[in-house]
């Protein structure tokens, strides 16, 4: 009898240790979904609120001399890839952030969906990055700052992380 009863403790003892494992696991997966939303809506917000006042803002008048209409983006007039580099960084962080958020929301995160969700981070970052570098560079030239901060701020970390967690 000794011996069924010590198996049966060994039994009860490796499943309270892997409902443990579990949960501990699980409380680490959801402080992990958390910090996902948060930085996902944090750039959500930042993304929206550019799209409303784009860097060096809007025309405030007419000027038919000049093609200028009120209301009208100055970037696009006076740099129009910059400006489409910008439109197009801003929207695809935006549209990135927003999927991130409700693949996280969606709560069963498998392993094909966390294949996804890196893809869509990565993504996000690096529109994040497109946008910041059409915004910010004024006077250097646009291709030589684009690729420095492209290549320097968005695909050295993501990378990274992306090949340390494929092969990790």
């Amino acid at each position: 009898m000794s011996e069924e009863a010590d198996k049966l403790a060994e039994a009860a003892d490796k499943l309270a240790n892997k409902l443990l494992a579990d949960i501990l696991a699980d409380k680490h997966e959801n402080a992990f979904r958390l910090w996902l939303i948060a930085v996902a809506s944090l750039i959500a917000s930042g993304t929206y609120q550019m799209a409303f006042s784009p860097p060096g803002g809007y025309w405030g008048d007419d000027d038919k001399d000049s093609g200028k209409v009120a209301g009208t983006p100055i970037l696009l007039h006076k740099s129009p890839a910059r400006y489409y580099a910008f439109w197009c960084g801003n929207a695809t962080a935006f549209a990135f952030s927003l999927f991130v958020i409700l693949l996280v929301v969606s709560k069963d995160l498998e392993k094909p969906k966390k294949i996804v969700l890196k893809i869509a981070i990565l993504l996000d970052v690096l529109g994040l990055s497109v946008a910041y570098a059409a915004a910010s560079c004024t006077s250097l030239p646009w291709p030589a700052v684009c690729v420095g901060l492209l290549l320097a701020g968005t695909l050295a970390w993501p990378v990274k992380v992306l090949v340390c967690s494929l092969f990790g």
